[in-house]
C-alpha cells in the first residue's frame, strides 16, 4: 500500500551520554542504562502513541485503496461521459442501421426498433436564405482623368510633353504585386518608344490610347499577356483589372509616390480585401465599396461607428477594427447567420444558419456598412443575389416528405441525415446487435466482483494481536526483510469489522438482489457465486443472451430511469466516495480517510486524529526530556562527590606514607 501521510518519527531510548557527557567515570556506574531505565515509563508512552499513528496511517492507506477502486468503477459505469455508463439510454441501443449509397446517413438510439424502408429519391436538400454579393472590389481605378491630361497636344513635338502626366512619369517606376509575385514597372525609354509607336496624332484620343497600349505592353512583359488588363473607366480614370481569382496591388517604389499621385491611385491600392486590415485602411486602399455613409461623425479619437441590425440583433462596428473581427462578431452572435468572404471570387456571402423555407434574413443597414460589402441592393455595380431558404423534399416508400432540416429526421424510430440529392433509390435496413450491451453487462459484473471482493476481504481479514507496529528501537535490531514481513502481518486485518465497510457491502449486496421496474439481475442470469465467494456474482451467459434478445425492453427498464438499478447503484457508490461539497457532506469513506488531489486529503477524520496524537506526542517528549534532565543532574552530583572523595583519599594516603 502506498504511503499516504508521513509516519510520525518515533522516539526510542537514545544514548543519553551522547547528550550529557560520559557518565560513571568516577563511580563506575552505567549512567546511560540507569537513566533509560528510570525514564522507561515516559518512553513507553511515546512508543505507544507512535504505534497508534502508524496504525491510523495504515488504515488510511487501506481505505484509500478501496476508494480508488470504487472511483474507477464509478467512472466506468456510473459517469454519463463513459460509453459504458449503465444510466445512459444510448448504452442500451441494440439496433444498428445502414443505408445503401452515400446520400443518406442513419443513426439509431435505445428507442429504435427493427424495420426497413426505401427512400425513393431526394429531390432537394434543406437550405437557409443566402445573400451573395457581386464582385466587391474588382478593379483598381485612378481618380485622374487621363483623357484631359494627355490629349489635346501634339506629342510628336517634344515641347508639348513638358508639364504633362507623361512627362511627370518619365524615368520613374511603380511596384505591382500579382498573386504574390512582385515586379517593378518603369516608365523608361522602352515605355516611351512603345508609347510613340502606338501614338496617332490624328486621333483626338491618340495619347490616351497610346499610354494604355504602352502600359499594357509593360505589364504583359512583366506578368504575361492577359494577366492584367489596362483600360479607362467611364470617367476617364485609369482602370487595372484582373481575372476574378487574381489579387493585384500597386505600391510606390521607395518614398517616391509621385507616379501614384499622377495616376490618382492610392499607395497599396488592391482589388481584393485583406480581412486582417482595419476598415479605415480598407477604405483608403480603395478595396472597399463606396457605400459607407459620409455623414458619420468621428469621435474624439477619430473613430467612426457604423450600426447595422441582422435578424433583430444590433451591431456597432468601429472602423479601427479589422473586417475579420467584425465577421467573427456577427458569426458568433445570436443573429443566426454566417458571413464569409471568398478571395477567389471577391464576394461576400451572408447565409442563414437555420434551414427551411421560413429561414429568412432581415437586415437594417442605415450607415451603409453591409451595402459596402455588396450585400444590399444598389451599393455596387453588381447586384447581390438572394436565394430563398427551402425545405428538404424526399420520398419514402412512395410518400412525399418535406422537412425544414437535413439532420435528425425521425423515421420509424431512426434518425436520417440527408447528405446529397439523389434520384437513385436508397434502402435503409436495421438489425439487432446485443453484443456490445452484453459486453457492458459482463464487464460490469466482473468489475463489481473485483470491487466487492476488495471491500469484503478488508472487513473480514483476520487480525493478529501479536504483531504491533515496530518502534524505532525494535527496527534497529531487525533486517529490512524482517521488518517487511513483520509489518505485512501487522497490517493484516487493519479494517476488520469496520462499520463503514460493513454498511457499504451490505448496501451493494442488497442492490444486486433487488428487482427494479419489475425486473431483476437473476432474470438476466446474474446471481450469487455462493457464500464462500465473498459476495461475488456469477453469470449464466446463455440466460443473459436470451434475456437480451427476447426481453430487451425489460433489461433497459431495469437499468434506466430514476427508479432503475443504475440510479440506485450510482447513489450507493456516491454515498461512499463523493468528493465534492464541504466537509460533512462528502461520501462516508471520504469523510473517514480522504483522497489525494482534493480538499479531503487533509480534511478527514483519520488525518485529524493523527494531528491530535502528534501534538500529544510533543507533550510526552517534553516530559521525557525533563525527566532525563532531572536524573542526569542527580548522577552528575554523585559523580562529583565520588570524585572529591577519591581526591581526599589520595591526599590522606600520601600524607600517611610520609
Amino acid at each position: 500500500m502506498a504511503s499516504v501521510n508521513s509516519t510520525a518519527s518515533t522516539q526510542s531510548s537514545s544514548s543519553l551520554s551522547g547528550i550529557k557527557g560520559f557518565g560513571g567515570m568516577a563511580s563506575g556506574i552505567d549512567t546511560d542504562t540507569l537513566v533509560a531505565s528510570l525514564t522507561n515509563t515516559e518512553q513507553t508512552k511515546i512508543d505507544k502513541q507512535n504505534q497508534q499513528v502508524q496504525k491510523l496511517e495504515w488504515q488510511q492507506e487501506a481505505y484509500r485503496e478501496i476508494i480508488t477502486k470504487m472511483q474507477s468503477f464509478q467512472s466506468k459505469y456510473l459517469d454519463i461521459t463513459s460509453k459504458t455508463d449503465i444510466t445512459r439510454s444510448a448504452s442500451f441501443n441494440t439496433i444498428t442501421a445502414s443505408a445503401s449509397g452515400k446520400a443518406v446517413s442513419v443513426t439509431t438510439n435505445s428507442e429504435s426498433f427493427s424495420t426497413s424502408f426505401t427512400i425513393n429519391s431526394i429531390q432537394q436538400l434543406a437550405s437557409g436564405m443566402k445573400i451573395a454579393s457581386g464582385r466587391v472590389s474588382g478593379n483598381i481605378i485612378g481618380s485622374v482623368d487621363l483623357m484631359s491630361l494627355l490629349n489635346g497636344e501634339d506629342y510628336t513635338n517634344p515641347e508639348n510633353i513638358e508639364g504633362t502626366t507623361l512627362a511627370g512619369l518619365a524615368g520613374k517606376s511603380l511596384s505591382f504585386t500579382l498573386d504574390g509575385s512582385t515586379k517593378a514597372v518603369a516608365f523608361d525609354n522602352e515605355f516611351m518608344e512603345s508609347f510613340y509607336t502606338a501614338y496617332d496624332s490624328s486621333d483626338p484620343e491618340g495619347a490616351s490610347k497610346a499610354f494604355q497600349s504602352a502600359l499594357q505592353d509593360k505589364l504583359d512583359s512583366a506578368f504575361g499577356a492577359g494577366r492584367i488588363d489596362v483600360s479607362y473607366d467611364a470617367n476617364g480614370g485609369l482602370k487595372l483589372d484582373t481575372a476574378k481569382s487574381s489579387a493585384l496591388s500597386v505600391y510606390a517604389v521607395g518614398d517616391d509616390k509621385s507616379p501614384l499621385e499622377a495616376l490618382g491611385i492610392v499607395n497599396g491600392a488592391t482589388n481584393k480585401i485583406n480581412l486582417n486590415k482595419q476598415i479605415s485602411s480598407l477604405e483608403e486602399s480603395q478595396a472597399f465599396a463606396k457605400a459607407l455613409a459620409e455623414d458619420i461623425e468621428a469621435d474624439e479619437e477619430g473613430i467612426k461607428t457604423y450600426k447595422i441590425e441582422i435578424n433583430g440583433v444590433e451591431f456597432s462596428i468601429k472602423n479601427n477594427t479589422s473586417l475579420r473581427s467584425v465577421m467573427n462578431q456577427i458569426n458568433n452572435s445570436n443573429a443566426g447567420v454566417n458571413l464569409t468572404y471568398s478571395e477567389i471570387s471577391d464576394t461576400f456571402t451572408l447565409t442563414s444558419t437555420a434551414t427551411g423555407s421560413g429561414a429568412n434574413i432581415e437586415i437594417k443597414d442605415e450607415d451603409g456598412f453591409l451595402a459596402s460589402l455588396g450585400l444590399v441592393s444598389g451599393a455596387s455595380a453588381e447586384e447581390p443575389t438572394v436565394t430563398e431558404g427551402q425545405n428538404a423534399v424526399f420520398f419514402i416508400d412512395g410518400e412525399r416528405v418535406e422537412r425544414e432540416s437535413n439532420k435528425n429526421i425521425s423515421v420509424n424510430g431512426m434518425f436520417l441525415t440527408l447528405e446529397a440529392t439523389s434520384e437513385e433509390a436508397i434502402q435503409v435496413e436495421t438489425s439487432a446487435d446485443t453484443s456490445s450491451l452484453k459486453d457492458m453487462i459482463v464487464g460490469f459484473v466482473n468489475d463489481y466482483n473485483e470491487m466487492i471482493e476488495m471491500i469484503n476481504k478488508a472487513r473480514k481479514e483476520e487480525r493478529s494481536n501479536d504483531y504491533a507496529p515496530l518502534t524505532d528501537a525494535q527496527k534497529k535490531e531487525m533486517s529490512d526483510s524482517e521488518i517487511e514481513k513483520w509489518e505485512e502481518k501487522a497490517k493484516a486485518g487493519i479494517l476488520r469489522n469496520d462499520t463503514t465497510l460493513n454498511s457499504i457491502s451490505s448496501k451493494l449486496n442488497s442492490l444486486m438482489y433487488t428487482s427494479f421496474n419489475g425486473f431483476s439481475f437473476y432474470e438476466m442470469g446474474v446471481q450469487s457465486a455462493g457464500y464462500t465467494e465473498n459476495g461475488k456474482l456469477t453469470i449464466n451467459e446463455d440466460k443473459l443472451d436470451t434475456a437480451l434478445s427476447t426481453k430487451s425492453e425489460q433489461v433497459k427498464d431495469f437499468f434506466l430511469g430514476e427508479t432503475g438499478f443504475g440510479n440506485a447503484m450510482k447513489n450507493a457508490v456516491n454515498s461512499a466516495v463523493k468528493t465534492s461539497g464541504p466537509k460533512g457532506s462528502r461520501g462516508s469513506l471520504i469523510e473517514k480517510a480522504g483522497i489525494g488531489n482534493t480538499a479531503s486529503d487533509t480534511e478527514n477524520n483519520i488525518t485529524s486524529k493523527i494531528k491530535d496524537i502528534k501534538k500529544y506526542i510533543e507533550t510526552l517528549q517534553d516530559r521525557l526530556e525533563q525527566r532525563q534532565q532531572y536524573w542526569w543532574k542527580k548522577f552528575s552530583a554523585l559523580e562529583s562527590l565520588v570524585s572529591n572523595m577519591d581526591g581526599m583519599s589520595s591526599l590522606i594516603g600520601a600524607y600517611t606514607s610520609n
